[in-house]
Formats: structure tokens, C-alpha cells, sequence
């Protein structure tokens, strides 16, 4: 507790349930003053009794609730409009995996889903905002070696990790709330914060064409080229099967996204079949490379993403204001940016956009995709410029423009048909 003069009124300043409380007593008596402050606490620590007082009640009341430690496969039960790809729910379990090693460590006899209480949400969700993950532990495979160590430098979360884990515990609590027994979902209350994130960007046609060129003999080129060509995510494009692709009528078929769970299908591009049409067909997956250094270190691709963008003086990395640590602007996600940015620039239709990308959107959204036929798609896709391949041939607009004012009674068919050839 303190007290404080300023212009003549004083201030008080004091901890109240973690909160730093302060305020003007109005009283220019230092006597008066101190009686003020005393009346405060008093009332704010009576109206958290009255609050603690309530959980206590409702636990009481309601009796045995959802085990916390059976929360997330009972959330799991529960039917919902669509249902998280492996990917998403590895990582979904991860989150309340850490939410429940935090109670364990501090609030050892809570047990329940009903005898968490918003203190305890709020706590959790301060230390993820101030320390990161309260779990420490980094593990990870190597080949056949499972890792396991304390991560030395764990930082800050981005703000929309955090409001990821937000959503997720808020979505467990609310959806299993009347089965185990709660009064409120503690963890309703807690708003988002705003997003303090670099954004991702795009690549320019220039960095397509230079990464085209310089990673022609790595393993890294068909991960530019399908990721460009198509917008599929890494993982897909590491895992892609010969029995996904029907190559006569050039088409990715019923691939089920890792990440969402979605079927997508989508055309090839030109230089993307082609460039298929001459690997060998031997084997389960397309690029056998790819997809063992994904599947036995997945780590390795991303990095060795970021070292050939740099080698090529492409920026991958960038500070956020705020942050300490570099978020990523250009990585292997970027391709997926890429594509619909080259696809919006082309005048493709939103809903196919979103048809071939594969994104849950809401529900007006979702109908306009429902309707994208695969001949709209094939349409539009035939748009896009294959840049990674270099077979893209741009004509400058001044040139087409030269070209049409040159046009005479006795030359404009042959203009036409060239400028035809070269537009095509």
C-alpha cells in the first residue's frame, strides 16, 4: 500500500488479487486519505470473496464434473460442423496439453472442469502473454532418435499463438460446459489481443523466376513449383501420391488436406505437369525426397528454405515492432500467398480461389464455394503464368500497342495471329 501527494490530492497505489489498483482518495488529509485507501481494499477484497465464495458453491454443488485430464478427448466426442485435419489436432492437443500441465504444477488439487475458475484462466493466459508456453520442453524426431530437451531461449509468443490457445480452451469449455456441470466458462471473458505479427508477403514474378532458375538442381525445386502452381500447403506437397494425380486429364484428385481434413482437387498447371510427366512413376509419393526429409526432419525443409532465399538476397526474415524475435515474411507458406495473389492479379473468382486453396470460411463463403465447378477452375487456372518453369512470356504493353497501330489492310491478320501466339 502507498499513498502519494499530487496537486495537492492523494493518490493511492496498491496489489489487489495481482492487479495494481490506483486512484484518487479525493482528500487533501493525509488522516482522511489513509481511511479512503483502508475502505478500498476492503471492498475489493469483499467482492473477491464473494466471487471465490460462488466457484466454491457451484464445485459443491455441482459435485464430480469432467476430469480435466479426460477434457480434450470428451471435447473430441462431441460432433462439430468440421472436424480438424491430424495436423491441427496434433497441435490443438498440444495447447490444452499445456493448459493442464500448468494446473497440475500450481493448482494441484483442482481436478474438475467445474472447479476451474476464471482466476485461473486469466492466470494461464498472463503467463502464455509474459513467458510463452508454461511447458518448456522441446521434443522432436531424428531419423529413429526421439530429442528431448528444456528450450533454452523460449521468448514470447507471437500474439496469435496466444489468441490461438485463447480460442481453443475458450471452444473445449464452452462446448463441454453444460455436460460437465459448469455455472460459466472461465475462460469467456478473456478477450483477443491485437496481433503485433509481420505480415507474410508474396513473391514478386522476378524472385519467382530467380528461384526458378537457382533451385533447378535441388531438391527444393518442386517444392517452389507445385507450391507456386497449386497453393497447397508443405506437407501436401511433400506427401503428394502418384494415385492423387491423374495425369491424363492433368489433375491433383480427392487430395485430403493434412491441416483441415478437406478434399480438394485441383488442374495442373502446364509446366507443373509437364514437369511431372517426366519424373519417374516408380514408388508411393512424387518426390520420395521431399517427402522422407519431411516425414524424418520435418524441421530441415524450412531452414534450408531460409538459407537459399538468403543466398539469393531474397529478405525471409523481419523483426516486428515490439518483438525480439524475426518473424517470417518469405518461406515455404509464401508459395501458398503467392498463388493467390498471382491468382487475384488474374482475375480468378474469389470463390475459386478459395475452392482450390481448400480454407473452412464462413458459411456464405462456404456456399459459393460449394458451386466452383471444375470447369471454372480449369478456366482460370490456365491463367496463371508459370513463372518457376520460365516458359511464362510476358509482352510488354507498349509493344502490343506499336504492333496494333502498325496494323494495315494487308498486314493485320498476320499482326493478329502473331499477337495471338505471343498472348497465349
Amino acid at each position: 500500500m502507498s499513498l502519494y501527494l499530487r496537486e495537492k490530492l492523494w493518490h493511492y497505489s496498491f496489489m489487489c488479487n495481482g492487479e495494481r489498483i490506483r486512484g484518487s482518495t479525493g482528500k487533501t488529509n493525509e488522516k482522511d486519505a489513509k481511511k479512503f485507501e483502508a475502505d478500498k481494499i476492503k471492498e475489493l477484497k469483499g467482492k473477491q470473496a464473494v466471487v471465490q465464495l460462488a466457484e466454491k458453491v457451484q464445485s459443491v454443488c455441482f459435485g464430480k464434473s469432467i476430469p480435466l485430464t479426460d477434457a480434450f478427448d470428451e471435447f473430441l466426442k462431441i460432433p462439430r460442423k468440421t472436424e480438424a485435419g491430424p495436423a491441427r489436432m496434433k497441435g490443438n492437443r498440444a495447447k490444452f496439453d499445456d493448459f493442464l500441465l500448468f494446473m497440475t504444477d500450481k493448482y494441484s488439487d483442482i481436478e474438475q472442469m467445474n472447479a476451474v475458475t476464471m482466476q485461473h484462466a486469466q492466470e494461464y493466459i498472463q503467463y502464455l502473454r509474459q513467458h510463452g508456453r508454461y511447458n518448456k520442453a522441446v521434443i522432436y524426431k531424428r531419423g529413429k532418435r526421439t530429442i528431448s530437451h528444456k528450450d533454452k531461449l523460449p521468448g514470447k509468443l507471437a500474439v496469435a499463438t496466444v489468441n490461438d490457445c485463447l480460442a481453443l480452451l475458450k471452444m473445449v469449455f464452452e462446448v463441454l460446459q453444460e455436460r460437465a456441470e459448469m455455472h460459466k466458462n472461465p475462460f469467456a471473458p478473456i478477450q483477443n489481443q491485437k496481433k503485433d505479427t509481420v505480415p507474410r508477403e508474396a513473391f514478386t514474378p522476378e524472385e519467382l523466376k530467380l528461384i526458378g532458375e537457382k533451385s533447378k538442381d535441388t531438391y527444393l525445386y518442386p517444392l517452389f513449383l507445385t507450391g507456386v502452381s497449386t497453393g497447397l500447403r508443405e506437407g501436401d506437397i511433400c506427401t503428394l501420391r502418384w494415385n492423387e494425380l491423374n495425369l491424363g486429364t492433368g489433375w491433383i484428385v480427392n487430395r485430403i488436406l493434412l491441416k483441415t481434413g478437406k478434399k480438394v482437387s485441383i488442374p495442373l498447371l502446364p509446366g507443373l505437369h509437364k514437369y511431372l510427366a517426366a519424373l519417374p512413376h516408380d514408388g508411393e509419393y512424387c518426390f520420395p525426397e521431399l517427402q522422407h526429409i519431411y516425414t524424418n526432419n520435418g524441421s530441415r525443409i524450412g531452414k534450408d528454405v531460409t538459407t537459399f532465399l538468403e543466398s539469393l538476397d531474397i529478405e525471409s526474415n523481419r523483426v516486428a515492432p515490439g518483438r525480439s524475435r524475426a518473424s517470417s515474411v518469405k518461406d515455404v507458406h509464401s508459395l501458398r500467398h503467392t498463388f493467390a495473389y498471382l491468382a487475384a492479379i488474374n482475375n480468378m473468382p474469389l470463390p475459386v480461389v478459395q475452392s482450390v486453396l481448400g480454407h473452412f470460411s464462413p458459411e456464405m463463403t462456404k456456399a459459393y464455394m460449394d458451386h466452383c465447378t471444375s470447369g471454372a477452375k480449369a478456366e482460370y487456372m490456365k491463367k496463371i503464368p508459370d513463372y518457376i518453369c520460365g516458359d511464362v512470356v510476358e509482352v510488354p504493353q507498349k509493344d502490343i500497342v506499336m504492333q496494333l497501330k502498325s496494323m494495315t489492310a494487308k498486314t493485320w491478320k498476320k499482326i493478329r495471329d502473331e499477337l495471338i501466339k505471343q498472348l497465349s
